[in-house]
């Protein structure tokens, strides 16, 4: 009679089963329908489940069966007495408050609750929300109830959401606008967008708080980020244009963003800079902690923590290192829920990441692809303060630098379409960092100082790994070297003996996937390293990569004088050719320490010169046009140009290409001040 029947709503429900349904789709909808079949009498039941196995085609009855009894379970209403009274009581209380009920994006339960004149988000299984329930019952019952009672309601409720709704732990990106959890009590936020940034309160919270996490201060408008270097023993301006770029980025949690790695010898406040930087933006009553033994367990941390700052370590070991590139870029973690059970938990997440030691701690070169290095010194004993004071006055200061830090990511959100000519490793970070620098008058101080901590990075890697450092070694006196990886790798293997390396890989294949792993660094050293093959060979050759040459013709020359004694950034002079002597100035973008001239020279005058010398060459006449600022944006992208090996002329034209393309020139023409 039921196959006469036209369909049910049953049936229409079970029809939209498919096969290629995602794991998570599909038990958002057998799910309930299992439910609902778990109802009917045992005749109607076996029709129902044969239907789906149809429509699913690949489980079995069996299973069909397992899961509706699991679902049976955990959705079962207490049938008679004092439990079934308690449950229609709990339920009661919670659908006659201000509560609503929703899913995460891992499928968890949650409920926002009003409690005085703001909203929270509460995770049914917390036992936050064991409190909430118990405390209406017993209000209004004057009785307790048991524990079981509330997690059975919890359940039903998590069962029956029909809202889905992602959360964020501290910062939130949604539609062009960057929402910061403030921490407070009454769950205020933060939200900044180009239009400028004010502090409120969402019916609908985003985030989910943990127990650890500490209010951020009232920020104030119109603050100055840079009081933040009275706290810091940051003294080189380059790294200080990283930090303070590092600071205004690290919020935008929607990108990968590098880590902080911060070395130096004992007493150069490394762990006090780390925490330091932490207050500001994810204050916490745990601001560092150590790197736990377990993987499962630091999937978790960095989870719960926005910011993952590790203190004083000596080493990470391989599967941290991993975990930590993971988390940089955004991939997903499991673990499994119950040891009884074959559940797993899903997490998926960004991080940021701040490492500390007295020594680099580690030489991994995915993660160090995804680090700024900071190297801080020693303080001395007339610059140590009394921590106390020391804390005091930081607190006086943090809304004025919080301020700073809003202010500057205003301009960062309202210039974030602006695109550059090419970009390193972590290019969106890369860019949003490039127009914080330019806010913050630091631009060039950036640029020069990002260029030399990859550098750095790279000669770190290669001289503190034990098989770049010999392949570097063996090199000595070569420009090139071809072979096999079982020839190279017994030529350094005696190397290696002669050193006594204990840990030099004991198979040419573990040898052979060491080294690939580090062609990447030795090519920024200027090695290039290349597999090969012919026929059934295969083949590896190893070249120095050789510097460009300079060109032969005349020039004119720079000489930088007699100035204030402070180092100064070298950058070609660009001048008309019929001018033999003139001055130059400081200006905004590239300071310059004392007078600079220069002077007509062929080329032996310049061979016979007793002053160091750069040769300069004629500014095109279309840049003669152009206003002071962009023929010093011109000059600068000549000169790394030239750097990569180019001639004046493909310098030039490529210069010229990137001016024309940048968002001043195209809004304002060739007269941009």
């Amino acid at each position: 009679n039921l196959l006469d029947k036209a369909c049910t709503p049953l049936e229409l429900s079970i029809k939209s089963l498919k096969p290629e349904l995602t794991v998570v789709d599909r038990s958002k909808l057998l799910d309930p329908i299992l439910l609902e079949i778990s109802d009917l009498d045992p005749t109607q039941e076996e029709y129902y489940l044969k239907f789906v196995k149809e429509q699913l085609g690949d489980v079995s009855l069996q299973t069909l069966k397992n899961q509706m009894k699991k679902v049976e379970k955990e959705n079962t209403v207490p049938s008679s007495g004092e439990e079934k009274v308690k449950f229609n009581k709990l339920l009661e209380l919670f659908n006659s408050s201000d509560c609503t009920v929703f899913l995460d994006q891992y499928d968890s339960g949650w409920v926002t609750v009003r409690v005085n004149n703001h909203y929270e988000n509460l995770k049914i299984t917390s036992e936050k929300f064991v409190r909430m329930m118990l405390k209406m019952y017993v209000r209004e019952y004057k009785d307790p109830v048991g524990f079981d009672a509330i997690k059975l309601v919890g359940t039903y409720l998590a069962a029956n959401a029909m809202e889905e709704r992602n959360l964020y732990n501290r910062y939130a990106w949604k539609e062009d606008q960057l929402f910061i959890d403030t921490g407070s009590r009454d769950w205020k936020v933060i939200e900044v967008s180009e239009e400028g940034w004010k502090i409120t309160q969402h019916e609908k919270p985003v985030f989910k708080r943990q127990s650890h996490q500490l209010p951020m201060p009232e920020p104030k408008t119109g603050g100055d980020i840079r009081k933040i270097l009275k706290y810091l023993a940051v003294k080189d301006e380059g790294n200080q244009a990283l930090l303070l770029v590092w600071l205004c980025t690290c919020m935008f949690e929607h990108i990968p963003r590098p880590g902080l790695v911060i070395q130096g010898i004992q007493g150069s406040a490394k762990t006090s800079t780390a925490d330091i930087l932490r207050r500001i933006v994810d204050p916490s009553k745990i601001l560092h902690v150590s790197l736990s033994k377990d993987h499962t367990e630091f999937i978790q941390l960095m989870d719960h923590h926005a910011i993952v700052n590790l203190d004083n370590l000596s080493t990470i070991p391989a599967w941290a290192s991993d975990a930590l590139c993971g988390a940089t870029t955004g991939a997903g973690f499991q673990k499994r829920m119950l040891y009884r059970d074959d559940d797993d938990i899903t997490y998926c997440f960004k991080r940021v990441f701040v490492l500390n030691g007295i020594l680099l701690p580690t030489i991994a070169p995915d993660l160090m692809d995804r680090a700024i290095i900071l190297e801080l010194t020693r303080i001395s004993t007339k610059g140590r303060k009394q921590e106390t004071r020391f804390l005091k006055a930081f607190r006086d200061d943090l809304p004025d630098i919080l301020g700073g830090v809003l202010d500057v990511m205003v301009m960062v959100i309202a210039r974030r379409h602006e695109q550059l000519e090419e970009y390193p490793r972590l290019a969106d970070w890369y860019g949003l960092g490039y127009i914080a620098a330019d806010v913050l008058g630091v631009r060039e101080d950036f640029v020069i100082a990002y260029k030399g901590a990859e550098k750095a990075q790279h000669s770190e890697v290669v001289e503190s790994h034990d098989v770049s450092m010999l392949l570097v070694e063996f090199m000595e006196g070569k420009d090139n070297w071809d072979g096999t990886k079982n020839e190279i790798y017994a030529e350094l293997s005696k190397m290696a003996e002669e050193k006594k390396i204990k840990k030099w890989p004991k198979t040419c294949s573990i040898f052979g996937k060491q080294l690939k792993t580090l062609y990447h660094n030795l090519e920024e050293m200027a090695f290039h390293c290349e597999d090969e093959t012919d026929g059934f060979k295969r083949k590896f050759s190893i070249s120095r990569k050789a510097p460009s040459e300079s060109n032969d013709d005349d020039r004119h020359v720079s000489v930088i004088g007699d100035g204030s004694g402070f180092a100064v950034s070298a950058v070609s002079a660009v001048i008309l050719p019929d001018i033999n002597e003139m001055e130059l100035t400081a200006s905004d973008i590239s300071p310059v320490s004392g007078a600079v001239s220069t002077v007509s020279l062929n080329e032996k005058e310049a061979q016979s010169s007793e002053v160091p010398v750069e040769y300069i060459h004629s500014m095109p006449e279309e840049v003669q046009g152009w206003s002071d600022f962009l023929q010093e944006d011109f000059c600068i992208h000549v000169e790394w140009n030239r750097e990569e090996g180019m001639s004046w002329e493909e310098a030039d034209r490529l210069a010229i290409e990137h001016v024309k393309s940048t968002p001043d020139y195209l809004a304002r023409g060739p007269h941009v001040y």
